[in-house]
């Protein structure tokens, strides 16, 4: 019989929230993620009251109030001549509603709290620069190998590894990501660098023919995050982290109201 403790492979925000709703609840885990340190990666995220709700539960409340911003509501601007439309309180409906606020945070602010808590309760559960590269397993146990020779058992294993994912690949076969049609520009912008007409608080969408933008403030409102979407037809570079130019964007969003392109340049 394996040891009775969980192996969660991936340590991202879903890998790393698992783990601690575990290890509250008084569960062995160990948590292996390829990298060799959780450095800071990826831009701005949203998290609606299901989600703040589970996550004050798991006694992050003071690390979420440390670095997020609470929603004060949700604007939508035509893409030529930026007239804008107010639409409702975002955090405030998802008070009302549900119990829990509507927060923007940076990716990184929060997978820094969920390992900070982590580690204040099991100091060496994260497993840091663990590549995942076969799994096997038994009616009561699950064995898993690393690129690096080593290997752990546990009671189960919980792949949360990714659009990549190693534990898929290995109880499913491996499979290639589908291009959905759609590219995505990504970027942090800093608030003091944006002119006073860009909303500081508001989640902003810009909508136009087959594009969209999203911004909205992360980080106590010193970053802005931006998503830029484009409709195409074909993708040939299958990444994640594929880095453009400002030309191309500014190309991509061509004829749009100056507001998105004074964005685009900071």
């Amino acid at each position: 019989m394996a040891s009775g403790k969980i192996l969660i492979i991936g340590g991202g925000i879903g890998g790393l929230a698992c783990a601690l709703a575990l290890i509250r609840r008084g569960i062995a885990v160990e948590v292996y993620e390829q990298a060799t340190e959780l450095r800071e990666v990826g831009a701005g995220v949203q998290l609606g009251a299901n989600g703040t709700r589970v996550l004050h539960a798991l006694g992050l409340r003071p690390a979420l109030e440390a670095t997020q911003v609470v929603a004060s509501g949700k604007e939508a601007r035509l893409w030529n001549t930026g007239q804008t439309w107010t639409t409702f309180d975002l955090s405030a409906v998802s008070q009302e509603r549900y119990g829990a606020p509507h927060i923007f945070m940076h990716r990184g602010d929060l997978q820094a709290a969920l390992a900070d808590a982590i580690r204040r309760k099991a100091p060496d559960a994260i497993k840091l620069g663990r590549r995942l590269v076969d799994l096997t397993q038994d009616d009561t146990s699950v064995t898993v190998r690393f690129a690096d020779g080593s290997t752990a058992t546990g009671t189960l294993a919980i792949g949360a590894d990714g659009i990549r994912s190693p534990v898929r690949a290995c109880l499913f076969g491996a499979d290639q990501p589908e291009f959905t049609g759609v590219v995505a520009w990504r970027g942090l912008v800093p608030m003091d660098a944006l002119p006073p007409q860009i909303s500081r608080t508001a989640a902003t969408s810009w909508l136009g023919p087959a594009r969209h933008i999203l911004h909205y403030p992360v980080r106590h409102g010193e970053l802005m995050n931006i998503v830029a979407f484009v409709e195409r037809d074909d993708w040939q570079v299958e990444s994640w982290t594929e880095r453009g130019t400002h030309a191309e964007l500014a190309s991509d969003f061509r004829g749009w109201h100056e507001d998105a392109h004074t964005i685009f340049r900071n």
